[in-house]
């Protein structure tokens, strides 16, 4: 049937001609018959391919190929293999550009003589794809055998793969001992957690492979016995249609060893700074009385000069004993030693007595108030410390804003917190203040810069601020436009 359809020239050039494959028929290692497709791949036309002498077709094949190429195709013509499949070889177009083909030839009778019968696919694209996989594979593969944290693949909870790092953190010489274990045979029996190692073992990969990913930390033993601490990275990966896990393993010893010495260290520095801030307490008592003491008693002899020198003293004092008790609350609240006293009140009770409070202050800087309050807000809150909270927000508003400026107080609903903010016409802050702002010790300093601000204070206004509203459940923030542009204190409280 085949060689009554090359017979029929007519036929076969149709046939050909809607083919989506290059069809050449060769003759003697002349190209006889070429269709329209084999022309566009090669990038000639078909008169100049007819036109070709023998052999010249090979001529067209990648140099680095030719020697893969050309044995099999003289095989052919000797009549030592009956056909040539899925032969991938590269070849030259007219343009110069470099492109892969794979051809399919046999023997058929065309035009009453033997003929190749050749078929060509562009791979080119193919080709690329399986490149760019091959790479990916490598890079891979080299990420794998030569990263730091140990790597390895299960099946279920078995171990079916590992690179050289999980030997080395897991304490093994051969990756065959290491395979067909489970992470709760590498682990304590009971987790930091008080959880059961394969119960929660088994129900992390139960979550792996429906949920995709997870991130955990968990206790470890090594081949020796010794355990250790890891980060886990868990990721469903699916290979050859099936599902399996990747697990990442960070051995993390070493930073929980410098977490645990930081901490005590930072107990030790708040122990420290309890203790001096005590120690300061009373010579400023002292100096504070004394002074006090001299005006009442000797206030007709003294002069004016040494009445001021009296005022700034005490000023000193003031100040120095509002830094010592700053530090004792920060000191009190690192060393997690606080506790909050709740009780159901009303929260707008609190913000006018805030602004009573600093009445005189406000009045000092010729400040203008304006308060929108949400009607009857009651929250469970300790009382005191938003009251203090309160006061270093208005405190820090009049501060910062140059006399004459505006304040804003507002308080409203959303959904189950309360809002409260404070916003001033101020100074306002750039990106970079608005970062390190909520820091301890974070104060912004404005002295010398030729604004009309009071530039006192100690930087911890806001960080306890943030401490004691984040204690209740609650966030706080600031929006500033910039420089010169204002800015608004706002912090949630859970109803």
């Amino acid at each position: 049937m085949e060689n009554e359809l090359l017979e029929s020239a007519q036929k076969f050039r149709t046939i050909t001609e809607q083919s989506f494959m290059g069809i050449a028929v060769m003759q003697d290692h002349k190209i006889t018959f070429v269709n329209k497709k084999l022309s566009d791949i090669f990038g000639y036309t078909i008169e100049e391919m007819l036109n070709w002498k023998p052999r010249r077709v090979y001529q067209i094949i990648h140099p680095e190929d030719v020697e893969n190429v050309m044995p099999i195709v003289e095989r052919k013509y000797r009549g030592d293999i009956k056909e040539i499949k899925e032969l991938q070889f590269r070849i030259i177009k007219k343009n110069g550009e470099i492109i892969w083909i794979e051809i399919f030839s046999r023997t058929v009778l065309y035009k009453g003589k033997e003929a190749d019968l050749v078929s060509f696919f562009d791979i080119t694209e193919q080709k690329e794809a399986e490149n760019k996989l091959k790479e990916s594979e490598e890079k891979y593969r080299t990420l794998f055998n030569e990263a730091n944290d140990a790597i390895f693949l299960m099946d279920k909870e078995k171990v079916i793969g590992a690179n050289r790092a999980t030997l080395k953190i897991f304490g093994f010489s051969e990756i065959s001992k290491f395979l067909g274990l489970t992470p709760y045979e590498l682990s304590p029996k009971i987790q930091p957690d008080g959880q059961n190692s394969k119960l929660k073992t088994l129900k992390i990969v139960k979550e792996v492979l429906e949920e995709n990913s997870k991130r955990f930390y968990w206790k470890l033993r090594r081949k020796d016995g010794t355990l250790f601490d890891s980060e886990v990275s868990a990721n469903k990966i699916t290979i050859e249609g099936k599902n399996y896990i990747q697990a990442i393993v960070r051995d993390i010893s070493q930073q929980k060893k410098i977490e645990q010495e930081l901490i005590k260290l930072n107990k030790f520095k708040s122990k420290m700074l309890t203790r001096i801030s005590h120690e300061l307490k009373t010579p400023l008592l002292s100096i504070k009385g004394f002074t006090e003491l001299l005006k009442l008693q000797f206030e007709h002899q003294l002069n004016g000069d040494m009445l001021e020198i009296i005022e700034e003293i005490k000023k000193g004092c003031n100040r120095l004993e509002s830094l010592v008790k700053a530090i004792l609350s920060s000191a009190e609240l690192e060393s997690s030693d606080i506790t909050l006293n709740k009780e159901l009140v009303d929260l707008n009770e609190i913000i006018l007595k805030s602004i009573k409070d600093l009445d005189g202050f406000i009045k000092s800087r010729n400040q203008c108030i304006n308060f929108t309050l949400e009607q009857k807000i009651k929250a469970f809150i300790d009382k005191e410390q938003i009251y203090n909270v309160l006061n270093n927000l208005i405190t820090n508003a009049v501060k910062y804003t140059p006399s004459n400026g505006t304040i804003k107080i507002n308080s409203h609903l959303n959904g189950t917190f309360v809002i409260v903010s404070v916003e001033d016409t101020g100074i306002g802050l750039t990106k970079h203040e608005k970062s390190k702002i909520f820091q301890r010790f974070g104060k912004i300093e404005r002295f010398g810069q030729g604004y009309d601000v009071i530039s006192e204070g100690s930087g911890l206004g806001l960080y306890y601020s943030k401490e004691i509203i984040e204690l209740h459940g609650g966030r706080i923030w600031v929006e500033s436009k910039g420089r010169n542009k204002g800015s608004k204190f706002s912090f949630s409280l859970p109803l």
